[in-house]
């Protein structure tokens, strides 16, 4: 493999990224803050059914408010995400889903085709909303 793309992401605690898998296998690296994931083994996704991404729900569905129809972020559009209408609970229920939490200096391989969930958590202890800071190493196979 070859490293490809890097993309940083920051944001406060509460950012969420919902079920999707990504075409290509990435390295997540926490700075600051932490991330909670949920992964789920590629043989179990054929439970999940797929979202076209214009069908895409705001993740306030999740918790019980109204679904509002969103566009794909240009990041989104561009790392080819395949997305899936589960929520979270859906995915973590699913045999053999694996949740945890990474936070810096934690780093974790997402291989290509594994569905998986993001939640940003701020950093313990922060005034205020708190930063929390990632880097996706994307490689070429």
């Amino acid at each position: 493999m070859q490293l490809g793309d890097a993309f940083l992401w920051l944001g406060g605690g509460g950012t969420r990224t919902g079920l999707h898998t990504d075409a290509r296998p990435n390295l997540l690296a926490m700075l600051s803050g932490s991330k909670r994931l949920v992964l789920v083994p590629p043989h179990r996704a054929a439970a999940l059914q797929p979202a076209s991404m214009l069908d895409l729900a705001s993740e306030a569905a999740e918790e019980g408010a109204e679904a509002t129809p969103r566009l794909p972020s240009e990041a989104e559009v561009h790392l080819n995400h395949n997305h899936f209408r589960a929520s979270w609970r859906d995915a973590a229920a699913l045999k053999g889903a694996c949740r945890l939490t990474l936070s810096a200096p934690d780093a974790l391989f997402i291989p290509r085709a594994w569905p998986h969930a993001v939640r940003s958590v701020a950093a313990v202890g922060d005034a205020g909303p708190g930063v929390v800071a990632a880097v996706n190493f994307f490689y070429d196979e």
